[in-house]
Protein backbone atom coordinates (compact mmCIF):
# COMPACT_ATOMS: atom_id res chain seq x y z
CA UNK A 1 0.00 0.00 0.00
CA UNK A 2 2.84 2.40 0.85
CA UNK A 3 4.56 1.75 -2.49
CA UNK A 4 1.32 2.30 -4.38
CA UNK A 5 0.73 5.59 -2.56
CA UNK A 6 4.21 6.91 -3.31
CA UNK A 7 3.99 5.95 -6.98
CA UNK A 8 0.56 7.56 -7.36
CA UNK A 9 1.76 10.77 -5.70
CA UNK A 10 4.81 10.80 -7.97
CA UNK A 11 2.50 10.42 -10.97
CA UNK A 12 0.58 13.51 -9.85
CA UNK A 13 3.75 15.57 -10.29
CA UNK A 14 3.66 15.03 -14.04
CA UNK A 15 0.46 17.05 -14.54
CA UNK A 16 1.65 19.60 -11.98
CA UNK A 17 4.60 20.49 -14.23
CA UNK A 18 2.40 22.45 -16.61
CA UNK A 19 -0.93 23.05 -14.96
CA UNK A 20 0.31 24.82 -11.84
CA UNK A 21 1.45 27.92 -13.71
CA UNK A 22 -1.07 27.77 -16.54
CA UNK A 23 -3.44 30.29 -14.85
CA UNK A 24 -0.51 32.71 -14.46
CA UNK A 25 0.39 32.79 -18.17
CA UNK A 26 -1.67 35.90 -19.06
CA UNK A 27 -0.05 37.79 -16.16
CA UNK A 28 3.42 36.62 -17.21
CA UNK A 29 2.70 37.87 -20.73
CA UNK A 30 1.75 41.30 -19.36
CA UNK A 31 4.91 41.55 -17.24
CA UNK A 32 7.45 40.50 -19.86
CA UNK A 33 5.94 42.04 -22.98
CA UNK A 34 7.88 44.91 -24.51
CA UNK A 35 5.33 45.99 -27.08
CA UNK A 36 5.61 42.95 -29.33
CA UNK A 37 3.51 39.80 -29.56
CA UNK A 38 5.07 37.25 -27.21
CA UNK A 39 2.01 35.01 -26.78
CA UNK A 40 3.74 32.09 -28.53
CA UNK A 41 6.85 32.50 -26.37
CA UNK A 42 4.76 32.57 -23.20
CA UNK A 43 2.91 29.43 -24.29
CA UNK A 44 6.32 27.76 -24.64
CA UNK A 45 6.65 27.98 -20.86
CA UNK A 46 4.27 25.03 -20.89
CA UNK A 47 5.11 23.34 -24.14
CA UNK A 48 8.90 23.66 -24.09
CA UNK A 49 8.72 21.48 -21.00
CA UNK A 50 6.60 19.04 -22.99
CA UNK A 51 9.15 18.94 -25.83
CA UNK A 52 11.96 18.23 -23.36
CA UNK A 53 9.89 15.41 -21.87
CA UNK A 54 9.18 13.97 -25.31
CA UNK A 55 12.88 13.93 -26.19
CA UNK A 56 14.07 12.62 -22.82
CA UNK A 57 11.38 10.00 -22.10
CA UNK A 58 12.72 7.26 -24.45
CA UNK A 59 16.18 7.81 -22.97
CA UNK A 60 14.67 7.60 -19.48
CA UNK A 61 13.05 4.33 -20.49
CA UNK A 62 16.41 2.88 -21.49
CA UNK A 63 17.94 4.06 -18.21
CA UNK A 64 15.06 2.43 -16.31
CA UNK A 65 15.67 -0.89 -18.10
CA UNK A 66 19.46 -0.86 -17.85
CA UNK A 67 20.34 1.06 -14.65
CA UNK A 68 17.20 0.60 -12.58
CA UNK A 69 13.84 2.14 -11.84
CA UNK A 70 14.55 3.48 -8.35
CA UNK A 71 17.80 5.41 -9.12
CA UNK A 72 16.04 7.13 -12.03
CA UNK A 73 13.03 8.01 -9.87
CA UNK A 74 15.15 9.50 -7.06
CA UNK A 75 17.34 11.60 -9.36
CA UNK A 76 14.31 12.86 -11.25
CA UNK A 77 12.41 13.84 -8.08
CA UNK A 78 15.35 15.93 -6.84
CA UNK A 79 15.82 17.67 -10.20
CA UNK A 80 12.07 18.31 -10.38
CA UNK A 81 12.01 20.43 -7.22
CA UNK A 82 15.18 22.28 -8.15
CA UNK A 83 14.29 23.16 -11.76
CA UNK A 84 10.65 23.94 -11.02
CA UNK A 85 11.07 25.92 -7.83
CA UNK A 86 13.89 28.10 -9.15
CA UNK A 87 11.27 30.04 -11.13
CA UNK A 88 10.62 32.00 -7.93
CA UNK A 89 14.02 33.68 -8.36
CA UNK A 90 14.47 34.02 -12.12
CA UNK A 91 14.12 37.52 -13.54
CA UNK A 92 13.81 37.01 -17.30
CA UNK A 93 11.60 35.02 -19.63
CA UNK A 94 14.65 33.40 -21.23
CA UNK A 95 15.91 32.03 -17.91
CA UNK A 96 12.46 30.71 -17.05
CA UNK A 97 12.35 28.89 -20.40
CA UNK A 98 15.75 27.28 -19.70
CA UNK A 99 14.58 26.11 -16.28
CA UNK A 100 11.52 24.58 -17.92
CA UNK A 101 13.74 22.42 -20.14
CA UNK A 102 15.39 20.89 -17.06
CA UNK A 103 11.94 20.44 -15.51
CA UNK A 104 10.99 18.46 -18.61
CA UNK A 105 13.96 16.13 -18.12
CA UNK A 106 12.83 15.55 -14.53
CA UNK A 107 9.22 14.85 -15.50
CA UNK A 108 10.35 12.33 -18.13
CA UNK A 109 12.24 10.41 -15.47
CA UNK A 110 9.44 10.56 -12.89
CA UNK A 111 6.67 9.53 -15.27
CA UNK A 112 8.62 6.72 -16.93
CA UNK A 113 10.04 5.21 -13.73
CA UNK A 114 6.76 5.44 -11.78
CA UNK A 115 4.68 3.89 -14.58
CA UNK A 116 7.26 1.15 -15.20
CA UNK A 117 7.31 0.31 -11.48
CA UNK A 118 3.53 -0.04 -11.52
CA UNK A 119 3.89 -2.41 -14.47
CA UNK A 120 6.52 -4.36 -12.52
CA UNK A 121 4.67 -4.58 -9.21
CA UNK A 122 1.17 -5.49 -10.49
CA UNK A 123 -0.31 -7.87 -13.07
CA UNK A 124 -3.54 -8.34 -15.04
CA UNK A 125 -6.72 -6.98 -13.35
CA UNK A 126 -4.78 -5.39 -10.49
CA UNK A 127 -2.54 -3.63 -12.98
CA UNK A 128 -5.58 -2.27 -14.84
CA UNK A 129 -6.99 -1.01 -11.55
CA UNK A 130 -3.76 0.72 -10.54
CA UNK A 131 -3.31 2.22 -14.02
CA UNK A 132 -6.81 3.66 -13.75
CA UNK A 133 -5.95 5.00 -10.29
CA UNK A 134 -2.77 6.52 -11.68
CA UNK A 135 -4.66 8.38 -14.41
CA UNK A 136 -7.26 9.46 -11.86
CA UNK A 137 -4.60 10.76 -9.48
CA UNK A 138 -2.94 12.66 -12.32
CA UNK A 139 -6.29 14.22 -13.18
CA UNK A 140 -7.29 14.92 -9.56
CA UNK A 141 -3.89 16.39 -8.82
CA UNK A 142 -4.20 18.59 -11.86
CA UNK A 143 -7.55 19.90 -10.61
CA UNK A 144 -6.26 20.64 -7.13
CA UNK A 145 -3.11 22.30 -8.39
CA UNK A 146 -4.99 24.28 -11.04
CA UNK A 147 -7.24 25.79 -8.40
CA UNK A 148 -4.27 26.38 -6.11
CA UNK A 149 -2.22 27.84 -8.95
CA UNK A 150 -5.06 30.12 -9.97
CA UNK A 151 -5.54 31.43 -6.43
CA UNK A 152 -1.81 31.87 -5.86
CA UNK A 153 -1.32 33.56 -9.25
CA UNK A 154 -4.06 36.06 -8.41
CA UNK A 155 -1.99 37.10 -5.38
CA UNK A 156 1.51 36.99 -6.97
CA UNK A 157 2.45 35.51 -10.32
CA UNK A 158 5.59 33.83 -8.90
CA UNK A 159 3.79 32.12 -6.02
CA UNK A 160 2.78 28.95 -7.96
CA UNK A 161 6.46 28.06 -8.47
CA UNK A 162 6.78 27.23 -4.75
CA UNK A 163 4.55 24.17 -5.21
CA UNK A 164 7.26 22.41 -7.25
CA UNK A 165 9.23 21.89 -4.03
CA UNK A 166 6.67 19.23 -3.03
CA UNK A 167 8.79 16.73 -4.96
CA UNK A 168 11.49 16.82 -2.26
CA UNK A 169 9.37 15.24 0.50
CA UNK A 170 8.42 12.61 -2.07
CA UNK A 171 12.13 12.05 -2.75
CA UNK A 172 12.59 11.12 0.93
CA UNK A 173 9.53 8.84 0.93
CA UNK A 174 10.64 7.08 -2.27
CA UNK A 175 14.14 6.54 -0.90
CA UNK A 176 12.83 4.55 2.07
CA UNK A 177 9.73 2.88 0.58
CA UNK A 178 10.39 2.05 -3.09
CA UNK A 179 12.37 -1.12 -3.78
CA UNK A 180 14.03 -2.06 -7.03
CA UNK A 181 12.10 -4.97 -8.61
CA UNK A 182 13.91 -8.14 -9.54
CA UNK A 183 15.17 -8.34 -13.10
CA UNK A 184 12.33 -9.61 -15.32
CA UNK A 185 12.75 -13.16 -16.63
CA UNK A 186 14.00 -13.25 -20.18
CA UNK A 187 11.35 -14.83 -22.38
CA UNK A 188 13.31 -15.18 -25.58
CA UNK A 189 15.78 -17.89 -26.52
CA UNK A 190 19.37 -17.58 -25.49
CA UNK A 191 21.41 -15.30 -27.73
CA UNK A 192 18.31 -13.57 -29.07
CA UNK A 193 16.97 -10.11 -28.28
CA UNK A 194 13.30 -9.36 -27.86
CA UNK A 195 12.13 -7.00 -30.58
CA UNK A 196 9.85 -4.04 -30.09
CA UNK A 197 6.37 -4.73 -31.56
CA UNK A 198 6.19 -1.59 -33.70
CA UNK A 199 3.10 -2.65 -35.65
CA UNK A 200 1.05 -2.93 -32.46
CA UNK A 201 2.71 -0.01 -30.67
CA UNK A 202 2.43 2.75 -33.30
CA UNK A 203 -1.39 3.01 -33.12
CA UNK A 204 -1.15 3.37 -29.33
CA UNK A 205 1.40 6.20 -29.34
CA UNK A 206 -0.49 7.91 -32.17
CA UNK A 207 -3.68 7.82 -30.12
CA UNK A 208 -1.99 9.41 -27.10
CA UNK A 209 -0.29 12.07 -29.22
CA UNK A 210 -3.49 13.10 -31.01
CA UNK A 211 -5.60 12.97 -27.85
CA UNK A 212 -3.24 15.18 -25.88
CA UNK A 213 -2.67 17.56 -28.78
CA UNK A 214 -6.40 18.31 -28.98
CA UNK A 215 -7.13 18.27 -25.25
CA UNK A 216 -4.21 20.56 -24.40
CA UNK A 217 -6.09 23.45 -26.01
CA UNK A 218 -7.81 23.68 -22.61
CA UNK A 219 -4.73 24.76 -20.57
CA UNK A 220 -2.98 26.63 -23.42
CA UNK A 221 -5.88 28.47 -25.11
CA UNK A 222 -8.70 28.70 -22.58
CA UNK A 223 -6.84 30.98 -20.08
CA UNK A 224 -6.30 33.66 -22.74
CA UNK A 225 -9.90 33.35 -23.98
CA UNK A 226 -11.32 33.73 -20.47
CA UNK A 227 -8.95 36.54 -19.49
CA UNK A 228 -9.02 38.65 -22.65
CA UNK A 229 -12.56 38.14 -23.95
CA UNK A 230 -14.65 37.18 -20.93
CA UNK A 231 -12.64 39.35 -18.52
CA UNK A 232 -12.28 36.62 -15.89
CA UNK A 233 -9.27 36.55 -13.56
CA UNK A 234 -6.85 33.65 -13.06
CA UNK A 235 -8.85 32.27 -10.14
CA UNK A 236 -11.80 31.58 -12.45
CA UNK A 237 -9.43 30.19 -15.08
CA UNK A 238 -8.15 27.60 -12.62
CA UNK A 239 -11.72 26.65 -11.72
CA UNK A 240 -12.76 26.02 -15.33
CA UNK A 241 -9.74 23.90 -16.11
CA UNK A 242 -10.13 22.07 -12.79
CA UNK A 243 -13.69 21.11 -13.80
CA UNK A 244 -12.32 19.43 -16.92
CA UNK A 245 -9.68 17.54 -14.98
CA UNK A 246 -12.03 16.51 -12.15
CA UNK A 247 -14.40 14.87 -14.61
CA UNK A 248 -11.44 13.21 -16.30
CA UNK A 249 -10.79 11.68 -12.87
CA UNK A 250 -14.23 10.06 -12.85
CA UNK A 251 -13.77 8.22 -16.14
CA UNK A 252 -10.20 7.26 -15.24
CA UNK A 253 -11.41 5.68 -12.01
CA UNK A 254 -14.06 3.79 -13.97
CA UNK A 255 -11.67 2.59 -16.69
CA UNK A 256 -11.59 -1.00 -15.47
CA UNK A 257 -15.40 -1.14 -15.68
CA UNK A 258 -15.43 0.31 -19.21
CA UNK A 259 -12.76 -2.16 -20.30
CA UNK A 260 -14.92 -5.10 -19.20
CA UNK A 261 -17.57 -4.23 -21.78
CA UNK A 262 -15.77 -2.27 -24.53
CA UNK A 263 -12.68 -2.89 -26.64
CA UNK A 264 -9.77 -0.47 -26.46
CA UNK A 265 -10.55 0.88 -29.92
CA UNK A 266 -14.20 1.49 -29.00
CA UNK A 267 -13.14 3.27 -25.80
CA UNK A 268 -10.86 5.49 -27.89
CA UNK A 269 -13.71 6.36 -30.26
CA UNK A 270 -16.00 7.27 -27.34
CA UNK A 271 -13.25 9.40 -25.81
CA UNK A 272 -12.79 11.53 -28.92
CA UNK A 273 -16.57 11.84 -29.36
CA UNK A 274 -16.98 13.29 -25.85
CA UNK A 275 -14.05 15.64 -26.37
CA UNK A 276 -15.56 16.84 -29.64
CA UNK A 277 -18.90 17.41 -27.94
CA UNK A 278 -17.27 19.44 -25.18
CA UNK A 279 -15.25 21.64 -27.52
CA UNK A 280 -18.30 22.27 -29.71
CA UNK A 281 -20.20 23.40 -26.62
CA UNK A 282 -17.38 25.80 -25.65
CA UNK A 283 -17.59 27.31 -29.13
CA UNK A 284 -21.38 27.60 -29.28
CA UNK A 285 -22.14 28.65 -25.70
CA UNK A 286 -19.61 31.17 -24.29
CA UNK A 287 -21.75 31.89 -21.22
CA UNK A 288 -19.68 31.40 -18.07
CA UNK A 289 -22.04 28.89 -16.42
CA UNK A 290 -22.38 26.66 -19.50
CA UNK A 291 -18.63 26.81 -20.08
CA UNK A 292 -18.10 24.99 -16.81
CA UNK A 293 -20.16 22.06 -18.07
CA UNK A 294 -18.48 22.16 -21.48
CA UNK A 295 -15.05 21.85 -19.90
CA UNK A 296 -16.34 18.95 -17.81
CA UNK A 297 -17.46 17.07 -20.94
CA UNK A 298 -14.00 17.39 -22.52
CA UNK A 299 -12.57 15.92 -19.32
CA UNK A 300 -14.94 12.95 -19.44
CA UNK A 301 -13.55 12.09 -22.86
CA UNK A 302 -9.87 12.60 -22.15
CA UNK A 303 -9.99 10.70 -18.85
CA UNK A 304 -10.17 7.36 -20.65
CA UNK A 305 -7.35 7.88 -23.13
CA UNK A 306 -4.34 7.70 -20.80
CA UNK A 307 -5.26 4.56 -18.78
CA UNK A 308 -6.50 2.86 -21.96
CA UNK A 309 -3.21 3.40 -23.80
CA UNK A 310 -1.05 2.64 -20.75
CA UNK A 311 -2.74 -0.73 -20.20
CA UNK A 312 -2.56 -1.32 -23.96
CA UNK A 313 1.22 -0.74 -23.87
CA UNK A 314 1.89 -2.96 -20.85
CA UNK A 315 -0.05 -5.80 -22.51
CA UNK A 316 1.96 -5.74 -25.74
CA UNK A 317 5.37 -4.87 -24.22
CA UNK A 318 7.98 -7.61 -23.69
CA UNK A 319 9.10 -7.43 -20.06
CA UNK A 320 12.69 -6.55 -20.93
CA UNK A 321 11.45 -3.61 -23.07
CA UNK A 322 8.70 -2.33 -20.77
CA UNK A 323 10.63 0.73 -19.61
CA UNK A 324 11.52 1.79 -23.13
CA UNK A 325 7.99 1.33 -24.46
CA UNK A 326 6.42 3.22 -21.57
CA UNK A 327 9.07 5.89 -22.13
CA UNK A 328 7.91 6.08 -25.74
CA UNK A 329 4.32 6.41 -24.57
CA UNK A 330 5.33 9.25 -22.24
CA UNK A 331 7.19 10.90 -25.11
CA UNK A 332 4.12 10.79 -27.35
CA UNK A 333 1.94 12.19 -24.55
CA UNK A 334 4.08 15.27 -24.07
CA UNK A 335 4.95 15.61 -27.74
CA UNK A 336 1.22 16.06 -28.20
CA UNK A 337 1.36 18.96 -25.73
CA UNK A 338 4.16 20.59 -27.70
CA UNK A 339 2.38 20.22 -31.02
CA UNK A 340 -0.77 21.59 -29.41
CA UNK A 341 0.79 25.03 -29.05
CA UNK A 342 1.99 25.10 -32.67
CA UNK A 343 -1.36 23.82 -33.93
CA UNK A 344 -3.18 26.37 -31.78
CA UNK A 345 -1.14 29.23 -33.21
CA UNK A 346 -1.80 28.01 -36.77
CA UNK A 347 -5.54 27.48 -36.22
CA UNK A 348 -5.99 30.89 -34.59
CA UNK A 349 -4.29 32.59 -37.53
CA UNK A 350 -6.48 30.81 -40.07
CA UNK A 351 -9.84 31.05 -38.25
CA UNK A 352 -9.90 34.76 -37.44
CA UNK A 353 -13.35 35.10 -39.03
CA UNK A 354 -14.78 32.61 -36.52
CA UNK A 355 -13.86 34.86 -33.60
CA UNK A 356 -11.77 34.23 -30.48
CA UNK A 357 -13.47 30.87 -29.80
CA UNK A 358 -12.88 29.54 -33.32
CA UNK A 359 -10.01 27.36 -32.14
CA UNK A 360 -12.43 25.35 -29.99
CA UNK A 361 -14.64 24.73 -33.02
CA UNK A 362 -11.59 23.41 -34.89
CA UNK A 363 -10.75 21.17 -31.91
CA UNK A 364 -14.30 19.82 -32.01
CA UNK A 365 -14.09 18.98 -35.71
CA UNK A 366 -10.74 17.22 -35.30
CA UNK A 367 -12.03 15.19 -32.33
CA UNK A 368 -15.23 14.11 -34.07
CA UNK A 369 -13.33 13.05 -37.21
CA UNK A 370 -11.03 10.91 -35.05
CA UNK A 371 -14.07 9.46 -33.26
CA UNK A 372 -15.51 8.37 -36.62
CA UNK A 373 -12.19 6.86 -37.74
CA UNK A 374 -11.71 4.81 -34.57
CA UNK A 375 -15.41 3.89 -34.48
CA UNK A 376 -15.28 2.63 -38.06
CA UNK A 377 -12.20 0.55 -37.32
CA UNK A 378 -13.87 -0.90 -34.22
CA UNK A 379 -16.95 -1.84 -36.27
CA UNK A 380 -14.75 -3.39 -38.96
CA UNK A 381 -12.91 -5.51 -36.39
CA UNK A 382 -16.19 -6.65 -34.86
CA UNK A 383 -17.66 -7.62 -38.24
CA UNK A 384 -14.46 -9.45 -39.18
CA UNK A 385 -14.49 -11.33 -35.88
CA UNK A 386 -18.16 -12.31 -36.27
CA UNK A 387 -17.58 -13.44 -39.87
CA UNK A 388 -14.62 -15.59 -38.87
CA UNK A 389 -16.52 -17.14 -35.97
CA UNK A 390 -19.54 -17.80 -38.19
CA UNK A 391 -17.35 -19.41 -40.85
CA UNK A 392 -15.55 -21.48 -38.21
CA UNK A 393 -18.91 -22.61 -36.83
CA UNK A 394 -20.15 -23.72 -40.26
CA UNK A 395 -16.97 -25.70 -40.84
CA UNK A 396 -17.34 -27.44 -37.49
CA UNK A 397 -21.01 -28.25 -38.24
CA UNK A 398 -20.16 -29.59 -41.70
CA UNK A 399 -17.43 -31.78 -40.26
CA UNK A 400 -19.79 -33.13 -37.64
CA UNK A 401 -22.45 -34.02 -40.24
CA UNK A 402 -19.85 -35.71 -42.47
CA UNK A 403 -18.61 -37.69 -39.49
CA UNK A 404 -22.15 -38.94 -38.77
CA UNK A 405 -22.65 -39.98 -42.43
CA UNK A 406 -19.38 -41.86 -42.49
Amino acid sequence: MAKKTVLLLCSMLTILAGTIISPALPKIEEIFTDGRDISLIVSLILTLTSLAIAIAAPIAGSVADKVGRKPLLLASLFLYGLSGGVGVLLGSLEKILISRIFLGLAVAGVMTSATTLIGDYYVEEEREKVMGLQAACIAAGGAVFLISGGLLASVWWRAPFFIYFLSWPLFIAAYFIITEPASPPYSGQKGQKESLPWLSFLPVVSTVLLGMMVYFFIPTQLPFYLYKHLKLNSGYTGMYMAASILFATLTSLGYQWFHQYLSKVTITSASFFLMGLGFKSIYLFPQTTILLGSCAITGLGFGLILPNCTVWTTEIAPESLRGRMLGGLTASLFLGQFFSTLAGKFIKSTTVALGPSGIFNAASIISLILAVIYGSFSLYKRNTYETQNSSHGRKRQKGFVQQKID
